[in-house]
């Protein structure tokens, strides 16, 4: 269902348009998926539309983060070695915003063996350090590009397993439309 009304509000975007409609998926492949960085850059290079997905963390912020663990792009690992579950992984929804902005960010990997998943993008193994955002400040940086490039680009947010976040009391969706409602962004023509 979800994706279906996701192609419905791209295919309202896309009416009369000139043009392919372009979206950064996860901002851009040339810097660590979904940081204020890489969504930064998908703005710079003119995508019409900024693909994020959000989680929620323990005390109800919204992340933007692709999955529901932190093990494939982040050092939590490293930073939070007995935080795992039973599986073996480390989930969003297990830690406070503070606890996920002290982890960095880096290209995608294997969890199992720490390989890079796309090994021509930027290098997993780099110092420069990326990190998690929320989706405030997702919101926030694009509506500033928006003004400083007198461009208007949108975000196209997926809400990352609701049934997951429902197990555990918590109404992501809830959360997404009133943070959508504090910035005003209630038509599918907003940012």
């Amino acid at each position: 269902m979800l994706s279906f009304l996701l192609v419905l509000c791209v295919f309202e975007l896309c009416q009369g348009s000139q043009r392919p409609l372009v979206i950064g998926h996860r901002g851009t492949a040339y810097l660590p998926e979904l940081t204020l960085a890489s969504q930064s850059m998908a703005h710079a290079y003119g995508a019409d539309i900024i693909e994020i997905d959000v989680c929620l963390s323990r005390d109800n912020h919204l992340i933007v983060i692709h999955d529901i663990n932190l093990d494939g792009v982040t050092n939590v690992a490293d930073v939070f070695q007995n935080r795992t579950r039973s599986d073996g992984f480390h989930y969003v929804i297990d830690f406070d915003l503070h606890e996920l902005r002290s982890l960095t960010v880096h290209e995608r990997v294997r969890p199992l063996n720490g390989t890079q998943v796309f090994p021509l993008r930027f290098p997993s193994t780099s110092n420069v350090p990326f990190h998690l955002s929320t989706l405030n400040e997702t919101i926030e940086l694009l509506l500033n590009l928006n003004r400083a490039t007198d461009r208007q680009r949108q975000l196209l947010i997926e809400i990352k397993k609701p049934e997951y976040h429902s197990k555990h009391n918590k109404s992501i969706s809830s959360i997404v439309l009133a943070t959508l409602k504090s910035y005003n962004l209630t038509q599918s023509t907003d940012p």
